[in-house]
């Protein structure tokens, strides 16, 4: 299954008090296309360390953009052919709605604002326990 969605809003706070800046979210875009892979695969759900567990990976990120228009990073997903790839495509088909959360490290500036962002991977996660709201739509 393909999903396309936003990933992360840059230049407004989000839900956890954080601003990432335009700058940043161009960053995670270098980080994304000049890495290997290993940023590429997802779990399904927000995992507690920033090594991604295979047990629960579910899907891989297929390409990120900035939209300059809404202030965010888009992107687009495939679901992969495992136990939580599967589930993901169940909860979609459903109509439960999902989002992208980012899964790094940084540091905050007295502004709110992220800084040196390490980028680990994008997970799904129920659009409830997303920063911004952003629910994935199904592409095909």
């Amino acid at each position: 299954m393909k999903l396309e969605g936003v990933f992360l809003y840059y230049d407004k706070e989000n839900g956890n008090g954080r601003i990432y800046t335009k700058e940043v979210a161009e960053d995670i875009i270098n980080q994304f296309k000049e890495k290997d892979k290993s940023v590429a695969y997802g779990e399904c759900g927000m995992p507690d360390s920033f090594v991604t567990n295979l047990v629960n990976v579910s899907h891989v990120v297929k390409d990120i953009w900035l939209d300059e228009k809404e202030k965010c990073i888009k992107g687009t997903i495939e679901t992969l052919d495992l136990d939580k790839g599967k589930k993901i495509e169940t909860l979609m088909e459903s109509g439960i709605p999902l989002s992208v959360a980012s899964r790094g490290s940084g540091t905050i500036n007295e502004k709110g604002e992220v800084e040196n962002y390490q980028l680990y991977a994008f997970d799904i996660i129920p659009t409830e326990k997303s920063s911004f709201k952003g629910p994935l739509k199904i592409t095909d």
